[in-house]
């Protein structure tokens, strides 16, 4: 009697499974693997100086020096501010971003000195572009898992390392409506949790119209047990446009004033100024010293 195909495959499986067993597959879904994101990311407090620089297609360039601080407030919600410390004619530029327990969308309060008023950012406005760069208002949040869908890809490698590949959407809210992107694809790498990569789609497009990248991870400029990265680049590939943010010096885990985190302190600067450059002149710790 001849086996068929089936009988055959059988009978392979039925030799073979006693040797070698099943071993089962530690496959991570998208949410677990962006759950471990923000948990590596995770942080008491930030303080960052960085230079940013904008250059056009025809290499025009304009650099900008700017201060950035994020804490926590006492029920988890992050609280971000940007501020920028020259050219002397945008001085005191600030924008706050203040994350909300249950809300889909933080608050954000843009100040320029020349109008002497700190004004709500809402809606479609946190998809424009910050002050001429690649950036916009909403790019300048840490990664909220909570705001969005996620889908894990086949995974990829970029420059040696492996990374898990994820498609990001904005959950609970029609795709049409968004007037930044799409969707993203972030290239996260697998050992470090440190966001490599993200590209960034219009509805319908095969090619992404800016691309984020990250460099230099656990940079000694950055003194902390979390790793950032030492220089990010947004590329507008359609305006042929770069941003770049170098971080000159930074600081995690130092203990930062409340009173630096409120719309009042947008107009009245000093106190803030002079505590997060206080923070930033600390000695960095040594086990973090080059």
């Amino acid at each position: 009697m001849t086996l068929t195909r089936i009988g055959i495959a059988s009978l392979l499986l039925a030799l073979v499974l006693p040797l070698t067993g099943f071993r089962k597959a530690n496959y991570k879904k998208a949410d677990e693997i962006m759950a471990e994101l923000k948990q590596h990311q995770a942080a008491q407090s930030e303080v960052e100086l960085i230079k940013m620089v904008i250059m056009d297609e025809n290499d025009n360039v304009e650099v900008r020096e700017l201060i950035s601080a994020i804490k926590p407030d006492a029920d988890g919600n992050l609280r971000y501010l940007i501020r920028f410390l020259s050219p002397e004619d945008i001085s005191g530029v600030s924008l706050l971003t203040l994350e909300k327990p249950g809300e889909e969308e933080a608050e954000q309060y843009f100040y320029l000195p020349a109008l002497g008023q700190p004004r709500q950012i809402t809606g479609s406005q946190k998809n424009t572009p910050f002050m001429g760069s690649d950036f916009t208002f909403d790019d300048l949040r840490k990664e909220n898992p909570e705001e969005f869908q996620y889908y894990r890809l086949l995974d990829e490698e970029i420059e040696g390392k492996e990374v898990y590949v994820i498609m990001s959407a904005p959950a609970n809210i029609d795709i049409s409506d968004r007037q930044d992107y799409a969707s993203r694809l972030l290239y996260i790498d697998k050992d470090s949790y440190n966001i490599l990569r993200i590209e960034f789609y219009n509805e319908g497009e095969k090619e992404p119209f800016k691309t984020f990248n990250g460099f230099d991870y656990g940079s000694h400029e950055i003194d902390g047990p979390t790793e950032r990265p030492r220089r990010a680049t947004m590329n507008s590939h359609a305006t042929k446009t770069t941003s770049i943010m170098t971080v000159i010096k930074g600081r995690l885990n130092k203990p930062i004033p409340d009173e630096v985190f409120t719309v009042e302190a947008l107009e009245d600067q000093t106190n803030g100024n002079e505590a997060l450059l206080k923070i930033l002149e600390a000695p960095q710790d040594a086990k973090t010293k080059s």
